[in-house]
């Protein structure tokens, strides 16, 4: 009789694309910093309704070009979060599920929040429009719904601080990338935490905050991504963790 041999049907755990998440993460800052910095920055002039709305008339390309980035960077983060919670979740399963549900989170109420920016374009652009004797009110609910994105955006920050939190000491505590990162990704997190309850809490505090105050965020969420896009996760922590599980 044959000796019979044991066949293992369990897949080999292989080391997940940070290159590809690094790649993903520089397609979503890159969206998000042309909507706030080139559409919004641009077009949107605080206190004045009558201008702002004169802005997006005149510059609708403009306009529609930052509804349809807005909307279309969004499915990047799915790439991101597969790969985070594959690669922290081998040794840092509930943390790595906490960081998931935190990201989800935000990403939801970001991607209903691209509403508020359609209202604008709605009320403004579209053929449907109201007539011209109402075009004070038009102006007025489309600058009302620019500021209820902000306060949307607000919102989504809460959760996404919380995420920058559990990726920052997932980030130190695994070593996939270098633990300076996960630092100012923390630093970052709280910046964003704080810009949040200052934005609802204390405006003109946001106001004496903002920018400066998301700087650090931008710097970690920058250099993770330049990091991975290049180097990707370090493979013999990689493995020592997967040695650990």
């Amino acid at each position: 009789m044959s000796q019979s041999t044991e066949i293992s049907f369990e897949p080999v755990q292989r080391m997940p694309s940070g290159r590809i998440a690094g790649f993903c993460y520089l397609v979503i800052i890159a969206g998000a910093l042309f909507g706030e910095a080139i559409v919004r920055g641009q077009l949107i002039v605080s206190g004045d309704p009558g201008q702002t709305a004169r802005n997006i008339i005149e510059q609708e390309a403009l306009y529609r070009v930052g509804l349809g980035v807005a909307l279309g960077y969004i499915p990047f983060n799915i790439p991101v979060i597969w790969v985070f919670a594959r690669a922290f979740g081998v040794r840092f399963r509930s943390a790595a599920l906490l960081m998931t549900l935190l990201f989800m989170a935000a990403i939801v109420i970001e991607g209903a929040n691209v509403v508020n920016l359609y209202a604008p374009a709605q009320l403004l652009l579209s053929e449907s429009s109201a007539p011209a004797q109402f075009e004070t009110q038009r102006a007025w609910l489309a600058y009302e719904s620019l500021r209820t994105f902000s306060a949307g955006v607000a919102v989504s920050l809460v959760f996404f601080g919380l995420y920058c939190l559990t990726l920052g000491v997932l980030i130190i505590r695994s070593r996939l990338v270098p633990r300076v990162i996960g630092l100012v990704v923390i630093v970052g997190g709280c910046g964003y935490l704080l810009n949040s309850f200052a934005f609802m809490a204390a405006p003109a505090l946001a106001k004496t905050l903002f920018p400066y105050v998301l700087l650090p965020a931008f710097v970690g969420e920058l250099s993770l991504a330049v990091w991975l896009t290049l180097l990707g996760f370090n493979r013999r922590h990689w493995e020592e963790a997967l040695a650990a599980s």
